[in-house]
């Protein structure tokens, strides 16, 4: 059912599976102290530009969330709070583009299962951004965090800021068609610690931002660059077991390479590498040369410390 005004929660609201509940555009969401938002069933935010954010008080356990755009969208309130499911923001049928700015100002962002930023399934050429430039909102994220659609014929792009951003499953930016691009764009100073895969099927901009992976206890983390260049990249795994980062497509540093723990794995798919930057591994770290060619390219002298 669909909410068409005032939605306060200070019980319990439960959506069973496979129903919905919807508030409208111009309608405010409260949950109060003790309210909880429930269920296996989807909930669905619509946002234009007359939006405010909502308050969240309580629990939002929910099994999806979605934070959808809608009509005239150009800065529609992405509210930032914690979200116990999947978070999914995306655009809700909309031609072209729209933007959700990601805040309020001094929250932060808190997702216990996945964060989706797709547009709308089926929107040919339709794009969503969500933008963490404006209040650089620190985000934390359980599982997986993706950006695009992986039918490819809509697009997703977020905009990373400067803020902080831990990853504690894979990140994949999918494959776009000829007509758009999925872009995770981290022209700022962004920092990440990613437990998972990182696979780039599209556009990633590396700006200045600090790319670190941290391993997980499941599964050797793999690489997948397209080609395309990170800024300063860590490798920082403590695991006993699964401790590789294996490189799949050439690998390209801008910054520095540091390889503080865990093994840079180059002799699996044997990718050329160039280091702009200086490198440091550390007594805990290894770097397993493949046949590829490694080239330092930068325009500064660069040191390369192993210990």
């Amino acid at each position: 059912f669909r909410v068409s005004n005032l939605l306060t929660i200070s019980g319990t609201l439960t959506v069973p599976s496979s129903k919905y509940v919807s508030t409208a555009a111009t309608g405010n969401l409260t949950i109060n102290v003790g309210g909880e938002l429930a269920g296996a069933g989807n909930f669905y935010r619509y946002l234009t530009d007359a939006s405010s954010h909502f308050t969240n008080s309580g629990t939002i356990s929910i099994t999806t969330f979605y934070l959808s755009m809608t009509t005239g969208a150009t800065t529609a309130p992405l509210t930032a709070t914690t979200y116990g499911g999947n978070l999914l923001i995306y655009q809700n049928g909309v031609a072209g583009t729209v933007t959700g700015i990601i805040g309020p100002v001094a929250s932060t962002l808190s997702v216990a299962g996945s964060m989706y930023v797709p547009a709308s399934n089926g929107g040919v050429g339709y794009t969503a951004i969500a933008d963490n430039t404006v209040n650089n909102i620190p985000v934390t994220v359980a599982s997986s965090f993706s950006v695009g659609y992986s039918a490819g014929n809509s697009y997703g792009q977020f905009k990373a800021g400067n803020a902080t951003y831990d990853i504690n499953g894979n990140v994949t930016i999918y494959a776009s068609d000829a007509s758009g691009a999925s872009t995770l764009d981290a022209t700022g100073t962004s920092s990440w610690t990613i437990a998972g895969n990182w696979t780039n099927n599209d556009v990633f901009t590396a700006g200045t931002s600090t790319i670190a992976f941290d391993g997980n206890s499941t599964a050797n983390q793999t690489i997948t660059t397209n080609a395309q260049a990170f800024n300063n990249l860590t490798i920082n795994n403590t695991q006993a077991t699964f401790d590789q980062a294996i490189i799949s497509g050439a690998l390209d540093v801008n910054g520095t390479l540091t390889i503080t723990d865990g093994n840079l794995k180059l002799d699996t798919n044997n990718p050329t590498v160039n280091i702009a930057g200086n490198v440091s591994v550390g007594a805990s770290g290894t770097w397993t040369k493949g046949t590829g060619a490694v080239t330092f390219d930068g325009i500064t002298a660069a040191t390369y410390t192993d210990s």
